[in-house]
């Protein structure tokens, strides 16, 4: 939109200056904006809190639906290799109580998603990467219902995340020439180099 000053929008009803600042504080420890220098009388100079540039990072991340930290895990994953694993975790972490509160045998089955060896450094995220992909996979085979029953999991919240899930596929595809992802069921866990 090429705004050069966020606080002279003409918001219907403008946020608070100070999470104005917060915002546009956060959003250059990102990578997403790079704040100007501005001349003042003198030869000094200084940044101007409220007078940021949009970086090429900034403009790719805005591109995505999602709040801007996944935006940015987006952005970075393309480059090695991580697009369909970070679309499946970025769903995942975007809808709102994908897990069920476990029961002992929920439990187990969790335990074995969250994997082995370096699998097993990402903790709550590989459970939500491999329930993902079990629901998907669950999905093709028509029983997605019974197995978020079985294993714990919101039908409603693992409805949207596929949603979501094509959704951002989807964004990459149009964005990124020559990519060809696809939402595929048959998605194998993350190597450990991975």
């Amino acid at each position: 939109m090429s705004i050069h000053r966020v606080v002279n929008f003409p918001f219907p009803s403008a946020p608070d200056v100070i999470q104005l600042r917060a915002g546009e504080r956060r959003l250059a420890l990102l990578g997403a904006l790079q704040p100007v220098l501005v001349k003042t009388t003198g030869k000094t100079k200084h940044m101007d809190e409220y007078c940021s540039k949009l970086t090429p990072l900034g403009e790719a991340m805005s591109l995505f639906p999602v709040s801007p930290r996944f935006a940015k895990m987006l952005c970075l994953s393309h480059q090695h290799n991580l697009l369909p694993y970070t679309i499946a975790i970025v769903a995942a972490l975007s809808v709102q109580e994908l897990l069920l509160s476990p029961d002992s045998n929920v439990t187990k089955i969790r335990t074995k998603w969250a994997g082995v060896n370096n699998s097993l450094l990402l903790g709550d995220l590989m459970v939500l990467l491999r329930a993902v992909g079990a629901a998907e996979k669950a999905n093709v085979s028509g029983n997605m219902e019974e197995f978020c029953i079985k294993h714990g999991l919101r039908l409603k919240a693992v409805v949207e995340t596929r949603k979501l899930r094509i959704q951002l596929t989807n964004e990459l595809n149009m964005n990124i020439p020559d990519l060809e992802l696809c939402v595929d069921p048959d998605m194998a866990p993350p190597s450990d180099t991975q």
